[in-house]
Order: C-alpha cells, then sequence, then structure tokens
C-alpha cells in the first residue's frame, strides 16, 4: 500500500508559492502519467484577467473613440448665400479623412456647390446652419468611418479593385462602402 501512495502522491514543485487550486489527476493503471487540472473557479478568474490584460477597458483614454473630439462646425455668413465652415481641415483631420472625401459627401448630401479655399475652408453655397452640417457630419462619420464591429474610430478607408474599404486599426475587420457619386 505504500507504494501506491507514494504514486498518488502529487508532484509539486519546489517553488514554495504552490496554488492552493491547483489538484493532480493520476491514472493508477499508469503510474508514469501525470495530469494537471485546475478547480474552475481559477480558470474562471484567469480568464478573466486574460481579457483585461488584452482588451483595455472602454473607459481607458488610448483606446477611446474619437467621437468626443470632433468639434462642432464653426460657420460664417460670407454673403447673402454663402458659408464659410471655417474649422473644416481640423474636423477632417479628427476623424482621419481625406478633405476632399468629407467635401463630396458634404456637398452631395446638401446638394449644394462648394469648394475649399486657401486655408482649407469649406466654401458653401446656400443658406445652411450648423445644425444640419452636424447632422450630415454624424452620418459621414457613421458610414465611412466608425467600426461596425468594435464601434470605434480608428480605421482608414482605401480602395481595392473599384470599391473602397473601411479597415478598422483596431480590431482588423474590414467592409465595403458605398461609392459617392
Amino acid at each position: 500500500m505504500s507504494e501506491l501512495s507514494s504514486i498518488i502522491e502529487p508532484h509539486w514543485p519546489q517553488n514554495d508559492a504552490v496554488d492552493q487550486n491547483l489538484s493532480v489527476k493520476l491514472d493508477i493503471s499508469n503510474p508514469s502519467s501525470e495530469s494537471i487540472f485546475y478547480s474552475y473557479d481559477y480558470l474562471l478568474n484567469r480568464f478573466f484577467q486574460t481579457i483585461k490584460q488584452d482588451i483595455p477597458s472602454s473607459n481607458d483614454k488610448k483606446t477611446s473613440s474619437k467621437k468626443s473630439s470632433i468639434p462642432a462646425p464653426k460657420l460664417e455668413k460670407k454673403g447673402g448665400k454663402k458659408i464659410l465652415w471655417t474649422n473644416f481641415s481640423q474636423t477632417c483631420q479628427s476623424i482621419n479623412r481625406d478633405l476632399e472625401h468629407v467635401k463630396l459627401y458634404m456637398l452631395t448630401e446638401l446638394t449644394a456647390e462648394g469648394s475649399l479655399d486657401g486655408n482649407n475652408n469649406l466654401n458653401i453655397v446656400g443658406k445652411f446652419n450648423s445644425e444640419m452640417i452636424l447632422t450630415i457630419l454624424k452620418k459621414y462619420v457613421q458610414e465611412y468611418v466608425t467600426c461596425k464591429s468594435c464601434q470605434k474610430s480608428n480605421t482608414t478607408i482605401y480602395r481595392k479593385n473599384r470599391l473602397s474599404i473601411v479597415k478598422c486599426e483596431s480590431c482588423f475587420s474590414e467592409r465595403t462602402v458605398d461609392q459617392m457619386k
């Protein structure tokens, strides 16, 4: 019996910090086989700790989306039917998009004409208020900037075989988006 008890006796590591959640299961028919099993609670805690390390929380400032950092459009009246969007370049930089792409979308949605001036301000012909511009800008961000998988705005847009593709730099998902006319 003492020979059997020495086989069943677990062989613990020499380290003083032995985990109490560790259990050893031996196959009695094969004395040289030894398998280590962990308790369910230990594995569950270890899983959640690993998840927290790999995926930071949404409250973390490093990974928070840029939705809150999009500046509100600053519009100035320029004559009777013209407006000047003075912070257009800062808006495009905050959403990481090309000026021409955002300009084309905004003018198409507003069904208006417009152009960029030397300071990268957008001149729009028509009477529009900042709420209308902001609504269309939010629609643009939802369609062309925000990742559909992880809801982050850390994306890039590129063309491949006549398709425009939005690629998320956080979760690496890709999706096609509609062409602008």
